[in-house]
């Protein structure tokens, strides 16, 4: 495909029909970015940036699973990049001295109604670009 004029559009459709195949959606804000839910606590991301490809989600089965389908439809380097946020993790926990404390799914109080305060001015979303 390379060196032809069309050849940026040709592998954006074959990638395009392969994800979509393997039952990943399209992004409708980010058109490089498709996503695959496969249960309610496994989803796969993948983005893509010409004809490189950055694939994170919360399983690594799922992750070596659609590997596995990308290097037996399409010729392939995996690099084999793992990033891991547990040292950083572990790092905050430590600061906090919060190292015994016990883990929940939702760090928030549930099923809290916010209001806007009518005592407060408005605020200027400059400040927050």
């Amino acid at each position: 495909m390379y060196g032809l004029k069309q050849s940026p559009r040709a592998w954006n459709k074959r990638i395009d029909s392969f994800l979509t195949g393997f039952a990943f959606q399209k992004c409708s804000v980010e058109h490089g970015v498709y996503i695959k839910t496969v249960t309610e606590t496994e989803i796969v991301v993948m983005c893509l940036h010409v004809d490189d490809l950055l694939i994170t989600g919360s399983s690594l089965t799922v992750i070596k699973s659609l590997k596995q389908g990308l290097k037996s439809e399409f010729e392939m380097t995996d690099l084999g990049i793992f990033l891991d946020q547990r040292k950083y993790i572990y790092e905050v926990l430590k600061k906090f001295k919060m190292m015994g404390c016990k883990p929940a799914e939702t760090p928030a109080e549930l099923n809290v109604k916010l209001v806007k305060s009518e005592d407060e001015g408005s605020v200027d979303g400059a400040m927050f670009k």
